[in-house]
């Protein structure tokens, strides 16, 4: 850790002395652990960032995060400590237990700051999300530059870890996902983030050097055309019909629902597997529930007869994530809803007003892969159009 406490109560953060004061200080005070009160030890080393650490028989978790994690925290305080006055470097929060890495106060509002560098269990991190949350303080994680794992221009990996740490800042903006690059002093954000299978996703890139950059800059949301996400996901409905046809777990149980229904994965409609927000509520890939939401408003919902957004939910429940799963992100990313919206554009079902809609033309699945591959270019080539009229539209505003 950083920073301890005198034994008058003064905090001390070692950054911000030089080697000289850092060893007279050594030599005439003794510091304690905020969390637990415990005498802390000084490493002054010449290739590390000096730090406290507790002596070898402690059982407190308030420390030992390592020389990176403790280079980062400290970038990221002096980075907002030149642009607002109330920051704090590990602040203990006695309500919970726990020392964000950084405490920010933006006029009235909160923010818990960390510097995320291991890899720990996804409930742990969900733990410290509600627990921040809970006393009206917005988490905002940072992950070390070694989680960012990209595989194209607009292709990412995300796994159920780093899920945990995607946020919303407004309800109007995209969901973002932050790293920090500690050799570069580099603050890098993933924008626009949809999901194509369960840790798959397309994303806009940003790179942000701290010097010259505000705290209100990263949160920017970078609207940008759409043409290449669509052309991209365009080559991703090519493999979703071409890749091999086994699975394990929910994969398998999908393939079985399909043979149970007398369906091909071959032939089922271009309308399954298209992208929409809040993908990530979802404990199944897109083409999975898309296709089960597909069947029921096709086959089970009598002709001339209204559904709703409710129903289309209720059918797919178990597939949901809970409201508390993902704290960081505002439960008006509907999933259900988006393809519902994306049906509608493509006028294959209207609204009725009260979240309520009609079948308004079929969606037969295809006779030979032929025809399904035909008519997925046809869609996308649809989408593209409507996404590209939509920007324009939006730009002259």
């Amino acid at each position: 850790m950083l920073c301890a406490l005198t034994k008058d109560g003064e905090t001390i953060c070692l950054p911000s002395y030089t080697r000289g004061e850092l060893q007279r200080l050594r030599s005439s005070t003794t510091f304690y652990c905020p969390t637990c009160q415990e005498p802390l030890l000084m490493k002054i080393g010449t290739e590390i960032t000096p730090h406290f650490s507790h002596q070898a028989l402690s059982s407190c978790t308030g420390g030992g995060e390592g020389e990176i994690h403790e280079r980062g925290k400290w970038l990221l305080y002096s980075w907002l400590k030149n642009q607002y006055s109330n920051v704090s470097l590990e602040k203990y929060l006695p309500e919970i237990g726990q020392r964000p890495d950084v405490l920010l106060t933006v006029e009235s509002k909160k923010f818990a700051i960390e510097f995320q560098y291991s890899t720990v269990s996804v409930n742990e991190i969900r733990k410290r999300n509600k627990m921040y949350t809970g006393i009206g303080i917005t988490p905002i994680w940072f992950l070390d530059r070694r989680h960012l794992q990209q595989y194209g221009r607009h292709l990412f990996m995300i796994n159920s870890f780093l899920k945990q740490f995607i946020c919303q800042p407004t309800i109007e903006s995209s969901p973002m996902l932050f790293f920090l690059c500690t050799e570069q002093s580099q603050i890098i954000s993933l924008q626009q983030i949809i999901f194509s299978a369960m840790t798959k996703v397309f994303a806009h890139k940003y790179i942000w050097s701290l010097k010259g950059t505000t705290w209100i800059d990263v949160f920017q949301f970078q609207r940008i055309s759409r043409k290449i996400f669509i052309n991209e996901w365009h080559q991703e409905k090519k493999k979703f019909r071409m890749r091999p046809r086994y699975g394990v777990g929910k994969q398998k149980e999908w393939l079985q629902w399909l043979y149970e229904q007398r369906l091909s994965l071959d032939f089922l409609p271009s309308l399954i597997h298209l992208p929409v927000k809040g993908q990530m509520f979802m404990n199944v890939p897109p083409w999975n529930w898309q296709s089960r939401l597909w069947h029921f408003i096709q086959y089970t919902v009598p002709e001339n007869c209204l559904f709703t957004i409710k129903d289309c939910q209720d059918i797919l429940a178990t597939f949901i994530h809970p409201p508390s799963y993902f704290p960081l992100l505002e439960q008006s990313i509907d999933p259900v809803t988006s393809y519902l919206h994306w049906l509608e554009i493509l006028g294959y079902v209207k609204s009725k007003g009260d979240q309520s809609y009609l079948l308004h033309k079929k969606m037969p699945p295809y006779s030979h892969v032929e025809e399904a591959l035909e008519q997925d270019n046809e869609l996308m080539q649809s989408l593209k159009t409507l996404l590209l009229t939509s920007d324009r539209q939006r730009l002259r505003k």
